[in-house]
């Protein structure tokens, strides 16, 4: 030091300076978190940011030590790094202006502190001191991001300061260890079947069977429901239909975004099993698709598809069906609801009227893209994951008016019984474990399912036996051999002791959200517990279904025997991981890709 004056209220406005940092790091990172830390993690995280504050803190001093100019640099980037960490862990929306002018005050602030303390330093002590603090920094960080399971996931999923260049630098490649994955397991299990077995045969004395229409509502949250706990005034037309009808409360999804999950639906396998995981992938033509079964038992098929980025012809999903229309978008950025159901009513009557080889049940299969973003129905802009919430039930109640419409038709337009199933292929996230959108994580709201079920002439119900989306391959199949099927006999046949989910997708985000570009995650449940195992990391989260339905406290640290055992037992319900068919993608379809958020 240069003088040994007032050395000790120095010493104590450095101290000052540098808890104010860290408090600062530390209590931002605690209280936007959306998963709950135990006390290990906050220890772990507490020494993590302390020595980070007086990394920057020794660092910035140092400099400004040496000359003005570059201590103000330092300042400044030390000023947007506490900025930039506060949008990152609040997901405060982008005003670019805003945050630079922030930035920019802060680092100021933040200068004139240091550069009145850098009278009393020398700059080589400044320099060794900084040197020293830095490396326990790093090495205390690289020490727990291998050494806790449990650092690792808060780091890289809650912490994003810091799990951000922690992933890029230490950590292993997830799109890389997806591919290991799927090669590793490929190799091992290449032998197994990914086929299902025999369809049931349909016997003499049968009777005729129904029509079955299944109307998919791309993106429609369980809870958004009053049949699921939802508002019970937003969707009376699904309310009515719900009431009338066998509602199974207990349905998962077997992935997170459509391509895997309606593959899942109209294949009866795992996305594993059938092949159409990513955006690069479609499914191929050997599966036995729904359409072709049914097919097999005399139906006619024809299919009405506003997604067609995700399921359209050129990705497979026309398999199976005699008329597949590709709806365009036309004046709005996807062909809405109201389009949907024009086309549907039309080609009803003409085909009500154009019977050349008598009565054929029917397979019918609508998907409406409503209430999938771009939000068109009205509501606030989506800056917050609250006004993002109200365009979505915006949304919502559009397509609700939409499919009551849709049902009306049908019973006008189909005297014959018709089976009516009305589901969606994943939920929607808004914020309850940090993001917004899907194919993202395998939490409950994302792949929670409203699935309702309408058989002429049986009763209304509530099932709550455990399922997944693909289970109800098997119902409809069954449905067309036998003409009719009792579901809460068929529930307790099919019920689960084990569920199964993954998602492995490529999606178009920023280099600084790597956690959202490459997704590569598994789960598991069983015994009411369910573990959910990342690529990125990797990690491992396990939950308490019972007492922590909403999936906010990881019980990985605490119960590592359980993690253990439900580890070991996470690719028991894949029987084959199949080889993977790249798509081709014309112009249109990459263009709706785009417009609807998974490409740039």
């Amino acid at each position: 030091m240069k003088r040994s004056p007032g050395r000790g209220a120095g010493w104590i406005a450095d101290g000052l300076l540098v808890v104010g940092l860290a408090v600062y790091l530390l209590g931002l990172a605690l209280c936007t978190a959306t998963s709950a830390y135990d006390a290990a993690d906050v220890a772990g995280f507490a020494v993590i940011y302390a020595l980070l504050a007086l990394t920057l803190y020794a660092g910035s001093l140092w400099l400004a030590c040496v000359a003005a100019l570059p201590g103000l640099l330092a300042c400044l980037g030390v000023g947007a790094l506490l900025v930039w960490h506060l949008r990152e862990q609040a997901m405060v929306p982008g005003r670019p202006a805003a945050f630079a002018v922030a930035a920019v005050g802060m680092g100021f602030a933040f200068f004139l502190a240091v550069r009145l303390r850098s009278r009393d330093w020398r700059a080589n002590r400044l320099a060794v001191i900084f040197a020293l603090v830095a490396t326990l920094f790093v090495v205390t960080l690289v020490t727990l991001f291998h050494t806790s399971n449990d650092i690792r996931w808060h780091l890289l999923r809650h912490n994003k300061l810091l799990g951000t260049p922690a992933y890029y630098l230490i950590a292993n490649d997830v799109e890389a260890m997806c591919e290991e994955l799927w090669a590793e397991r490929r190799a091992q299990r290449d032998e197994g079947s990914g086929t299902l077995a025999a369809l049931p045969s349909r016997g003499p004395t049968a009777t005729r069977p129904p029509n079955i229409v299944f109307v998919l509502i791309d993106t429609l949250r369980a809870d958004a429901l009053a049949a699921y706990g939802g508002d019970p005034h937003a969707t009376p037309e699904l309310n009515r239909f719900a009431q009338e009808s066998v509602v199974f409360t207990n349905v998962l999804a077997n992935a997170s975004w459509t391509r895997p999950s309606v593959a899942s639906f109209f294949t009866g396998l795992l996305p594993e099993e059938h092949g159409a995981v990513d955006r690069g992938d479609r499914l191929p033509d050997e599966q036995l698709t729904l359409a072709e079964s049914l097919r097999s038992y005399g139906y006619s098929t024809t299919a009405f598809v506003t997604n067609f980025a995700a399921v359209g012809r050129g990705s497979g999903f026309a398999q199976g069906f005699d008329e597949f229309h590709q709806l365009p978008a036309g004046a709005h950025a996807y062909a809405r609801a109201e389009d949907v159901n024009r086309a549907v009513r039309g080609w009803l009557a003409r085909r009500s009227v154009g019977k050349e080889d008598g009565w054929k049940p029917l397979f019918l299969y609508v998907h409406y893209l409503d209430p999938h973003t771009p939000y068109l129905s009205g509501g606030p802009e989506a800056r917050s994951h609250g006004e993002a919430r109200e365009s979505y039930d915006a949304e919502v109640r559009y397509v609700d008016r939409a499919v009551g419409g849709l049902l009306d038709n049908l019973r006008r337009q189909l005297p014959e019984p018709t089976v009516v199933v009305v589901t969606s292929d994943h939920g929607e996230e808004f914020g309850e474990h940090g993001e917004r959108g899907h194919g993202y994580s395998l939490y409950r709201e994302a792949i929670w399912l409203p699935t309702i079920v309408h058989i002429p002439g049986g009763e209304a119900d509530e099932i709550s036996a455990p399922l997944e989306a693909r289970d109800f391959f098997d119902l409809l199949v069954r449905v067309a051999a036998s003409g009719s099927v009792d579901p809460v006999e068929w529930a307790k046949a099919r019920a689960r002791s084990r569920r199964y989910a993954s998602i492995y997708s490529t999606t178009a985000s920023a280099v600084h959200r790597p956690y959202l570009s490459h997704v590569c995650m598994r789960s598991i449940e069983e015994d009411g517990l369910r573990l959910v195992w990342s690529g990125y990391g990797s990690t491992y989260e396990l939950y308490d279904l019972t007492r922590d339905p909403d999936e906010r406290r990881s019980l990985a640290r605490a119960l590592p025997d359980r993690v253990e055992a439900l580890e070991k037992s996470i690719d028991d319900p894949v029987s084959r991981w199949v080889e993977r068919v790249p798509v081709e993608e014309d112009a249109q379809t990459v263009e709706m890709l785009r417009v609807l958020g998974y490409v740039e």
